[in-house]
């Protein structure tokens, strides 16, 4: 089996619940609920295993959503994402990547909370709502990924 390395971070309640009720104001449909942990920052994804990256003291991270865009998604499908400007997460992305000398198998690292995974529609066919500002991330967590197709 062939495994990679994944680190994310997930949003504290308050603003799990300011992304439930944006998404809802908005028109946007969700997969997610308050309750499920699905709503994620990936702060690494690296095609490289590491067997014991230490997890960060830095107990809360904060960021603030910039604007929505349409990411292309590995199947194909259009994932809407909040961007973020998140320049703690964006150092922790540098130090990981640094120490434990990971790769990062995207383009470009752009912090970001995926909202739907098969978004059917335009941005601009959103209501529009101001999204929630402040985003906090907390939580990180450290999982290998299945690499094997």
């Amino acid at each position: 089996m062939s495994i990679g390395t994944y680190v994310g971070l997930v949003p504290i309640p308050t603003s799990v619940l300011a992304l439930y009720d944006f998404c809802n104001d908005s028109g946007i449909e969700i997969d997610w609920n308050p309750d499920n942990h699905s709503l994620h920052t990936t702060v690494i994804y690296s095609r490289k295993w590491v067997p014991a990256v230490q997890k960060s003291e830095l107990t809360v991270y904060e960021s603030e959503v910039r604007y929505l865009d349409i990411f292309k998604g590995q199947d194909g499908k259009n994932v809407l994402v909040a961007v973020l400007h998140a320049p703690a997460v964006s150092l922790r992305h540098q130090q990981l990547r640094a120490i434990y000398d990971l790769t990062h198998d995207f383009p470009e690292f752009v912090p970001h909370i995926s909202l739907s995974y098969d978004f059917p529609k335009s941005i601009d066919d959103l209501v529009y709502v101001d999204p929630p500002k402040k985003i906090l991330l907390w939580n990180e967590y450290v999982e290998d990924i299945d690499l094997t197709e």
